[in-house]
């Protein structure tokens, strides 16, 4: 049995002074969520691999203990009526609020260190849309340091992916539950997998993982289905193919049957998310770096500096700014090794190096000219809640911040076993990484028998179907980028027939032919990427060409090449 067990690199809570509140460490990604997890009490020997309990229903000092970090629940939009504005999201970001007391079991208060909302779904108010964003910014204004995650389904609006953008939200749980023990609280599987997309063609994928459910061993109320390994394993394999960029997974817990067979469900739903999303691994991507000191203090390029030997120092989060210089860009070097390169977002000239250390115990850290060289080279091995980063030129020294001030400069040095060098590594939306321009089928050109389909599920906000007799399907103004050049034409399709289908594709006049896959089924939905040269801005027509049928197409994206 593989399993990354989170837990057994756990360390005891440090016992405070009278009075003195512990606070919660921040999560790190790779995140596996879970809620619920109190169906089988406080043993946590079914759940080895869960970084994070949503449903703040047990201690949450026993869950800091065991190395896992306990989200306080807070009501969504489907707030009762008693709600009159953003008052109530404010309040629950308190350091007051979130302060538990001393217990018969623990005899010092403890801080949460995150919230979770649950859920942004349908409301009672139309006014909850407002007041939710506009109390979670208030309150994280006051307090830094909260971890903010939301759980969702299919309601979403712009003010949800605003508070993505702009930093508010740390992690967005999409719920798509398949298997439920009542009637209209479960959905097609495609469209579970829908509800990713507008998320991905936002540019949020890397904040946001995908809620299997309900992990139960009761059946589904619509067919008698039940959870097994190859469905749990085949679902969470699609996940990660599909969307490798997310930085986990979910799972909310529902009802027990019969204990065993419920436990050995919650086991291999715990075990596999712990195989595919293990600790050792992170996505290339943006990310904030937080020392688990301080978590309130953020790695920091100084003064975002573009010349080599630019100071890299702590301080505190800038929040509600978003500054690029206090984000950085991860790309694996070595996976077998898990090198990564670790560059400042605003440049990819410069990288964090380490200094020699010589015979000292310390180096100075600060940015180079970027080079491929082992002073470049970072070695991320997982901590509780986090990582330890060593550079490959020198594999016995960490990061540290050795101060909780501001200003302070980063170095390496020998471990000592602090949390100041132990760091949680979040995802972040950086407005300088490009967002894939996304054109919906549906608003093409259409001609012959290429028309609008419909009664199938999973896509997103309709689809274009072609029949047998010819058809276009034309895409004007599409936009490939300040330079143009060779890219990759995307086109997310459904092939339900049971051989392959060719058609046309002509860009900008040049003509190919592609074969798009059978994907077993007309409402599930594949990729398909075409390799296409294109010219700068949006001066580019691209047109898909069936002469006897073609497959149903939902959209068409460009991506980098």
């Amino acid at each position: 049995m593989l399993v990354f067990a989170a837990s057994l690199l756990a360390e005891p809570v440090p016992a405070p002074a009278a009075e003195q509140a512990v606070r919660g460490e921040r999560p790190s990604a790779p995140y596996r969520v879970w809620y619920g997890i109190n169906e089988l009490g406080s043993n946590f020997e079914f759940y080895p691999n869960a970084t994070i309990d949503s449903g703040g229903r047990l201690d949450p000092r026993l869950l800091e203990k065991a190395g896992k970090s306990s989200l306080y629940w807070v009501y969504g939009s489907q707030i009762p009526t008693w709600a009159d504005g953003p008052g109530y999201w404010h309040e629950r970001l308190k350091p007051s609020t979130m302060r538990r007391g001393p217990n018969e079991n623990y005899d010092f208060p403890f801080e949460l260190p995150g919230v979770a909302l649950d859920e942004w779904a349908n409301a009672h108010q139309s006014g909850v849309w407002d007041w939710i964003p506009e109390g979670l910014r208030q309150g994280r204004l006051e307090n830094p340091h909260p971890f903010i995650a939301v759980w969702l389904s299919n309601t979403v609006r712009e003010q949800l992916y605003d508070m993505g953008r702009d930093g508010t939200v740390d992690l967005f749980l999409v719920q798509g539950y398949t298997i439920t023990r009542h009637q209209g609280d479960g959905l097609f599987w495609s469209d579970a997998m829908a509800r990713l997309e507008p998320f991905k063609e936002r540019g949020l994928l890397h904040k946001t993982v995908f809620v299997l459910g309900h992990i139960t061993d009761y059946p589904n109320w619509k067919g008698g289905t039940v959870w097994d390994e190859q469905m749990l394993r085949s679902r969470m394999e699609e996940i990660k193919r599909r969307y490798p960029q997310m930085p986990g997974v979910s799972f909310f817990q529902s009802g027990v049957k019969d204990e065993q067979a419920f436990r050995r469900i919650a086991q291999i739903a715990d075990e596999i998310s712990g195989e595919l999303w293990p600790d050792d691994w992170l996505p290339d991507g943006i990310y904030t770096l937080a020392p688990q000191s301080d978590s309130v203090l953020r790695l920091e390029a100084e003064d975002a500096g573009e010349s080599p030997g630019t100071h890299v120092i702590g301080w505190t989060t800038r929040y509600p700014e978003q500054p690029v210089h206090q984000m950085w860009r991860l790309t694996s070097v070595d996976d077998d090794q898990n090198l990564y390169r670790i560059q400042p977002a605003y440049t990819r000239d410069l990288s964090l190096e380490a200094g020699d250390p010589g015979g000292r115990d310390t180096a100075p850290v600060r940015l180079g000219r970027t080079h491929n060289g082992p002073s470049q080279q970072w070695k991320l091995t997982p901590a509780t809640r986090g990582f330890k980063l060593s550079p490959v030129s020198a594999p016995n020294r960490f990061l540290r911040m050795p101060r909780s001030e501001d200003g302070t400069r980063v170095l390496i040095g020998v471990d000592r076993g602090g949390r100041d060098q132990v760091w949680a590594l979040n995802p972040e939306f950086s407005p300088l990484e490009p967002i894939p321009p996304v054109y919906q089928a549906q608003e093409a050109e259409m001609t012959g028998n290429t028309r609008r389909g419909g009664g199938y599920p999973g896509s997103v906000g309709g689809f274009v179907q072609q029949a047998r007799g010819g058809g276009t399907l034309t895409f004007n103004n599409v936009d490939g980028g300040e330079k143009g050049g060779r890219q990759v034409l995307t086109v997310r399709y459904a092939n339900g027939s049971d051989r392959p289908l060719t058609q046309r594709i002509t860009v900008n006049g040049r003509t190919a032919d592609v074969t798009f896959p059978p994907t077993g089924w007309w409402g599930t939905w594949e990729r398909r990427d075409i390799p296409a040269p294109l010219r700068a801005g949006k001066n580019n027509t691209v047109i898909l060409i069936a002469e006897d049928g073609g497959p149903h197409i939902d959209k068409l994206e460009v991506n980098p090449r």
